[in-house]
């Protein structure tokens, strides 16, 4: 049985479906990134899995529990163990880095020579150790961004949740952070969804990527089976895939 499976899931806002019989599997941890345009229903994959949103019907399924089925919260969002880093990053303005990564330790109450040892770790991992004492408003663009991510890793989530992270950074920002976010994830072994609209940052990033249109599973394969599908695709209609397109 895979690591996290979504069976059959639907999921409607205001009677606009953002999933439509949804089906995907997803093993322990893989680097899975999930491609395709605005409004697909890439983002409410995420929300559900979180437990931000509950599926209308169909059910989801974390390490053989299943956390929420047919409009019912079965397993409350805090005890899935999964981390989420969102588009707007959402750091606390008032807190240093260092305390960005506390609040969530002292939420959880962790000892407090165990809640320093994750941080000191997590910010020598994230290249942030002499910014510690930092605010948001002080550091740049890429600083916020390692902030955001090891504020989800320090609390060790088997499951890290990914939406759009790099998407109000330029490229050469944005390639660079593509390169920390694998070798993270290398070195602490968690399974990743990773959404995005840009090829190039899927099929560097995943190692399965998974095409989403209108709700629903377009395709999924390695990265190179995808890059062909889609250069074949617009090669059939006069066009050509080619650098960063989104």
């Amino acid at each position: 049985m895979s690591f996290i499976e979504f069976r059959s899931v639907t999921k409607t806002y205001e009677r606009r479906p953002a999933l439509s019989n949804f089906t995907l599997h997803v093993e322990q941890g893989e680097r899975l990134v999930i491609l395709g345009p605005s409004g697909c229903g890439k983002t409410t994959v995420l929300r559900l899995l979180a437990g931000l949103a509950v599926p209308d019907e169909g059910a989801i399924t974390v390490a053989d529990t299943v956390v929420a089925a047919n409009g019912r919260v079965l397993l409350e969002p805090e005890k899935r163990n999964i981390g989420m880093v969102f588009q707007d990053l959402a750091l606390w303005p008032h807190l240093t880095v260092e305390g960005n990564l506390q609040f969530g330790l002292n939420a959880r109450s962790v000892p407090k020579a165990l809640a320093e040892e994750r941080i000191d770790s997590l910010l020598r991992l994230t290249d942030l150790a002499d910014r510690r004492q930092a605010l948001p408003s002080e550091l740049s663009g890429g600083e916020q961004q390692r902030v955001a991510l090891a504020r989800a890793l320090v609390l060790e989530p088997l499951i890290l949740l990914l939406d759009e992270p790099l998407s109000s950074l330029n490229l050469e920002l944005s390639v660079a952070l593509r390169d920390e976010i694998r070798r993270l994830h290398e070195r602490l072994g968690f399974t990743l969804l990773y959404v995005t609209h840009g090829r190039e940052e899927a099929f560097e990033i995943g190692q399965r990527v998974v095409m989403m249109e209108n709700g629903r599973v377009d395709r999924i394969g390695l990265p190179a089976e995808i890059r062909k599908y889609l250069n074949d695709r617009l090669e059939s209609a006069g066009g050509a895939l080619g650098g960063d397109k989104q």
